[in-house]
């Protein structure tokens, strides 16, 4: 864990996880161009990374989103309108200027708010989806987005969330996952 725990802004422990991005990205080398996000619940195609660098290359905006991605539950796998921060690929400069809210639920909304109201993110409709937004696995994954009634909740988060992810990333195929 970042700062063994403790938030550098307060000397505390972490209260948020927008507290814990702040601090992360500090360890951002100066050479990085393109960050997004990778939740430990969620599932990407091999060339996840491929195609949003090529998608921010090509929209020429500050950040870039296909138009859809997948949701998966326990019974349906769907395509839907892209609403999920995982799939949004943003040229590094922004979020080290903007960085997060200091909040659990909401943390992505302060680099987020400033796209949207400047029109900064190219949406491609024929954007290849990319991302499997995973609502259900057979690991039971504490879903902070599920609790957005309670925006403080990080210690129900620290206490019911747990690092399960123990190997190599792996890429997935559709056709054999579901």
């Amino acid at each position: 864990m970042v700062n063994n725990n403790i938030d550098r802004q307060t000397g505390q422990p972490y209260t948020s996880l927008g507290a814990i991005y702040n601090d992360a990205i500090q360890y951002i080398p100066a050479n990085t161009d393109v960050i997004t996000f990778w939740d430990d619940d969620d599932l990407f195609f091999d060339d996840h990374l491929t195609e949003g660098v090529s998608g921010l290359i090509r929209g020429g905006k500050i950040a870039y989103k296909p138009a859809f991605s997948y949701f998966r539950t326990q019974t349906t796998l769907s395509k839907n309108q892209n609403t999920f921060e995982p799939s949004i690929f943003t040229k590094s400069q922004h979020i080290l200027q903007y960085g997060f809210h200091n909040t659990t639920t909401d943390q992505h909304f302060k680099w987020l708010e400033p796209l949207l109201a400047n029109d900064d993110i190219f949406v491609d409709e024929a954007g290849k989806s990319t991302l499997i937004y995973n609502w259900i696995d057979e690991v039971m994954i504490y879903k902070t987005s599920g609790h957005s009634h309670k925006p403080d909740h990080f210690n129900e988060y620290r206490t019911l969330s747990y690092d399960h992810g123990d190997a190599v990333i792996t890429p997935i195929s559709v056709f054999n996952s579901f």
